[in-house]
């Protein structure tokens, strides 16, 4: 008979862990709230304990022990099977919920390149990088120029279809140590260590085949072609840290919208940005 109530006892604290912990969970979807451990660790050896002492108190108290014992072993198993089960399901929720927070805290949601928090966490990065190993480091950055035109003729849907292929046509031509960000709403900032102005030439001659020179599809069986304007500032006596060398680029590609667009600047220093031909 008292292995009964440690029977009873650890079904309700059984119970409780699962409820409490799916109860956290959509607590913690919800609301932010942070998942509480320490508390269903708590509920769980709880559980456990009860499992043990109705074990106990079978053998113990009751005159057909292997009987008692089988059954609340196997009670005991069942539902701490299912008590893992549920928890197992709750912790792959978890993961998967971090893994998408991560990506939208680091990743832009239309293009799937990096955003441009991660863009001036790795500028700072890779000008370290390039002072300590004495590395050419050079930033790339290209502005759409009938951006603006795609929305108003083809309507904004057409004009996120061509920023997604964008992305994706970017991340083809770069390098695995490159990397492509959204720097903002029609801008794009490719980050190059290891490179140098010959290298950039090599790197415009691969944008200009495959995100310069073939049509965007637009829907409706209708493509059209982007134009950009692009700026190129490399780490020099010039520009020696991360925020020149974004300061940089900017003004070359500025330079690049002022002479009317679908061209490449580079700054050459001391405010002068030249037309690289």
């Amino acid at each position: 008979m008292k292995s009964l109530y440690f029977l009873s006892y650890a079904v309700l604290a059984t119970v409780a862990a699962i409820v409490i912990t799916w109860a956290q969970y959509r607590s913690y979807k919800k609301e932010g709230t942070p998942f509480n451990f320490t508390l269903v660790t708590v509920v769980t050896a709880v559980a456990l304990a009860m499992w043990t002492g109705a074990a106990l108190t079978a053998f113990a108290y009751n005159t057909n022990t292997v009987t008692a014992g089988l059954a609340a072993f196997t009670l005991g198993i069942s539902l701490s099977a299912v008590f893992a089960w549920q928890t197992t399901r709750l912790m792959r929720n978890i993961i998967c919920d971090k893994r998408a927070l991560d990506e939208l805290a680091t990743h832009d949601a239309l293009t799937g390149l990096w955003n441009r928090r991660i863009f001036h966490e790795s500028v700072s990065a890779e000008v370290a990088r390039a002072i300590r190993f004495k590395q050419p480091l050079s930033l790339l950055v290209m502005e759409i120029d009938n951006l603006p035109q795609i929305n108003d003729a083809y309507g904004f849907k057409s004009g996120d279809m061509v920023l997604r292929e964008l992305g994706a046509r970017l991340r083809e031509v770069l390098r695995t140590m490159d990397r492509a960000c959204r720097f903002r709403n029609n801008m794009f900032a490719l980050i190059l260590p290891q490179t140098d102005g010959a290298a950039v030439k090599l790197l415009l001659a691969r944008l200009k085949s495959l995100v310069t020179e073939v049509p965007f599809d637009v829907g409706d069986k209708q493509s059209i072609t982007l134009t950009f304007s692009m700026g190129i500032a490399s780490m020099s006596e010039h520009v020696k840290e991360d925020a020149s060398l974004i300061s940089a680029v900017i003004s070359a590609v500025d330079a690049a919208k002022a002479s009317g667009g679908n061209c490449v600047y580079t700054f050459a220093g001391e405010g002068d940005c030249r037309l690289l031909n």
